[in-house]
């Protein structure tokens, strides 16, 4: 099952981001700016607004005080990958952070997935809810240059480890699997600023276990 959920996935991801290309080939896009540092890519299509920021913050850093709503993990993996392809900076940091996004957002609906059957119990609504997050109107932005789908990873991958965690047999726990989400979670606050929230859920989920 776990393989149905990564391949619709990966189909999702492949349909929205020839959607969005070819729609910005017949469409000129309302906000201009991403052509203009893009150079001409096409990858462009996916850097609108906020996108604009996080390829910029690749490029060059944190040049002004208003970039700093955009938190560093995300645009540091792009210009990490992007030292790997050969191409210019500005079209390899747009390549790596389209596939920064789409991976993390395949492995994003496999957690999704995995903590359903956890927390649920139920395979099927697990598998229908993994699905149901692949075709949300809104998941152009998780195959965009933005953070969100590395967000969702990072939450859902950390829910998981809990959740696993708090239903094993106490004499059976892991400490690393605690250390482990606490770092997904720590990731995640790198990633957004509302990551900072998990630290709630971790804290209920250890309140909870001790009670028990």
């Amino acid at each position: 099952m776990e393989r149905r959920v990564v391949t619709f996935a990966v189909v999702t991801r492949a349909f929205v981001t020839l959607l969005a290309l070819s729609t910005s080939a017949i469409v000129t896009p309302y906000d201009s700016s991403s052509h203009l540092q893009a150079g001409g890519s096409p990858l462009a299509a996916l850097s609108n607004w906020d996108g604009v920021y996080y390829s910029h913050i690749a490029l060059h850093g944190y040049d002004f005080e208003h970039f700093h709503a955009f938190f560093p993990l995300y645009p540091l993996l792009a210009r990490w990958l992007s030292k790997l392809i050969p191409l210019e900076a500005s079209a390899a940091v747009l390549l790596s952070g389209w596939f920064i996004s789409n991976a993390s957002f395949v492995l994003a609906a496999l957690f999704l997935y995995r903590l359903g059957c956890v927390v649920l119990r139920d395979e099927v609504v697990a598998r229908r809810a993994a699905y149901l997050f692949c075709v949300a109107p809104s998941s152009i932005f998780m195959s965009a240059i933005y953070s969100e789908s590395l967000m969702c990873l990072l939450s859902f991958s950390g829910m998981y480890l809990l959740a696993k965690h708090a239903q094993t047999p106490e004499s059976s726990r892991s400490f690393s699997s605690l250390m482990l989400c606490a770092l997904l979670f720590g990731a995640a606050s790198a990633t957004r600023s509302n990551g900072i929230l998990l630290s709630c859920t971790f804290v209920f989920s250890m309140l909870e276990t001790c009670c028990h």
